[in-house]
């Protein structure tokens, strides 16, 4: 009994590994178009993945973070700027209450696939974000507020070294 249970388990983390839907998949008709510079097409790829990634626990904040950049480009900096705010908000949410690494989302993820891990920010998305913030504010002329956002970048890059000094070190060694 134990090891029909196991199997059955095994065959339904294949199962769900050989459905799940990569990022990078559904990404990419928006990629290809934006990589034209067709960025009227990109956003309209990008619509239902937004909408569909809206109500998601798990990788919304990686759509939030994408349709900024997309609308940026395409010169919509309203929604540009309503993108990266809702990652924004969602990595601030995460960055002091939550823990970096959730122990039953990696042990999931080991038995099924990496799509399942919510994604809430690294560091470097944090500077990306604000940067892009920053830049979306400049077009908009919006000094000041592009001024607060390149500033919490800066801290955020600042952050990200000193959590990670002594790596750095080690590395600068070799």
């Amino acid at each position: 009994m134990h090891l029909n249970t196991t199997r059955a388990l095994a065959f339904a983390g294949m199962l769900l590994a050989s459905t799940a839907c990569s990022h990078q998949n559904r990404m990419k008709p928006v990629v290809a178009a934006y990589e034209t510079g067709n960025y009227a097409v990109a956003t309209q790829a990008l619509v239902p993945l937004l909408e569909d990634r809206r109500e998601s626990e798990k990788d919304r904040t990686l759509y939030e973070l994408e349709a900024g950049a997309v609308y940026m480009a395409a010169g919509d900096l309203e929604k540009a700027g309503s993108a990266l705010d809702a990652a924004d908000d969602r990595m601030w949410e995460y960055l002091d209450e939550a823990p970096e690494i959730r122990v039953s989302e990696q042990a999931a993820a080991i038995l099924t696939n990496q799509t399942i891990i919510t994604y809430y920010g690294r560091p470097h998305d944090r500077i990306m974000c604000s940067t892009y913030k920053g830049l979306n504010y400049l077009l908009a002329s919006d000094l000041e507020k592009s001024g607060v956002s390149f500033r919490r970048a800066q801290e955020w890059q600042k952050d990200a070294y000193d959590k990670n000094a002594g790596e750095i070190a080690e590395l600068e060694k070799k």
